[in-house]
Order: structure tokens, then sequence, then C-alpha cells
């Protein structure tokens, strides 16, 4: 539920054209712009390179958006 709600809201800012930076990173404070499937949580960049996610499979959020509508 918690990912659906948030792909929502990426959908909708993504249709104004609006950025989803405020809904960044806590820990690295960069916008999230890649959906890791395994753990099923938008994450950024530099967490997709991270030790825990690097071998998971990955979707760019707005095909994430797609998928999950």
């Amino acid at each position: 539920a918690r990912v659906l709600e948030i792909a929502k809201r990426l959908s909708l800012k993504a249709t104004r054209g609006e950025t989803v930076e405020e809904e960044g990173c806590e820990r690295h404070r960069e916008p999230l712009k890649v959906f890791c499937k395994d753990d099923e949580a938008f994450i950024c960049v530099i967490c997709r390179e991270s030790r825990a996610h690097r071998s998971h499979t990955m979707l760019p959020v707005q095909d994430a958006v797609q998928e999950y509508k």
C-alpha cells in the first residue's frame, strides 16, 4: 500500500512536470529515481550502487509507476 501511495504521488508530480526531490532519499538527500523491485522501495542512485541493492532488480521510477498502476 505504501508503494502504491508513493507511486500515485510521483505520477501526479510527473504529470504536472514537478520534480520528486521533496520525496528524496533520507540518507543521501538525492532524488528517488529508481525502484528496487526486490525491496519494493524507491531509492536514489547512490543507494542503487550500495551492497544492499546492487544485485536487485531495478526499474526507473516512471516505469515502476506505470507497472504498479
